[in-house]
């Protein structure tokens, strides 16, 4: 399928966003989704996770040919896509779509699409940027995503980001002295079960610590621009059966060939 294509299939989403969430994405460089999952499959989702990380333990984190490795006192799953199709409506949502497209401003593709959850205690990471830009001139390469399948507070771990720090061009470490102290600016990302945030990849942004202990699992949707890499190749890690049962609309988003 070709980038002429891309357009057929995303040219016409721009009113899955509206505008107010088009400007949170332009000014701050997040927006957040509300209801973004109904409760049967946010709960398919909760026991899916369970399920997998009971079975497998740190070996869900281990899948050959992602880079995703176990995190102590952060169960995940690598690679969510090979996991049924309980989790294809999380990266083929028409809104997230459009605020791929949005973002990016061209042609993408999925980057990554694993599952985390965060024990108390645990979670905290630098202040980083997924990707920094080296003039403000740089298109932006990368849009994630967070599909909260419990309640994220600001005790369990909310996410930290800082609004606007998209337009800010150099690494992060040319604008701050210590990536793992609170930012001034920041604000955490917390919400209901079944809220999703979408962000620009290129925002300073890092978890915080599960205070309280309370569940907060996630997953972590991302796309890149299709002229770069992706976190995950997932022409050669998508399994056989998983490429049979779906459509040529997402062998394209997956970029299977």
């Amino acid at each position: 399928m070709s980038d002429t294509s891309f357009e057929t299939m995303y040219g016409n989403l721009a009113g899955a966003l509206t505008v107010a969430e088009r400007a949170d994405l332009d000014e701050r460089g997040y927006t957040v989704v509300e209801n973004a999952m109904d409760a049967d499959w946010r709960h398919e989702l909760c026991a899916a996770f369970d399920r997998i990380v009971d079975a497998e333990g740190d070996l869900a984190a281990t899948v050959p040919g992602t880079r995703y490795e176990p995190e102590p006192g952060a169960p995940r799953i690598a690679y969510c896509v090979n996991r049924g199709p309980v989790f294809e409506p999380s990266y083929t949502h028409p809104k997230v779509l459009a605020a791929a497209r949005h973002v990016i401003g061209r042609p993408f593709k999925l980057h990554g699409l694993n599952a985390r959850d965060v024990r108390r205690g645990q979670g905290r990471q630098n202040l980083h940027a997924d990707h920094a830009r080296s003039h403000g001139d740089d298109a932006f390469h990368l849009l994630n995503t967070l599909w909260l399948l419990d309640d994220v507070t600001a005790t369990n771990g909310p996410t930290r980001i800082v609004p606007g720090s998209h337009r800010v061009s150099g690494p992060i470490g040319d604008h701050v002295d210590d990536v793992h102290a609170a930012h001034p600016d920041e604000v955490t990302l917390t919400g209901a079960a079944g809220t999703v945030v979408v962000f620009n990849g290129h925002c300073w942004h890092g978890g915080t610590a599960n205070v309280d202990g309370s569940r907060r699992r996630v997953l972590h949707v991302s796309y890149v621009a299709r002229d770069r890499p992706q976190q995950v190749d997932c022409a050669a890690v998508t399994t056989p059966e998983t490429a049979a049962r779906l459509s040529a609309d997402v062998h394209y988003l997956l970029d299977l060939g």
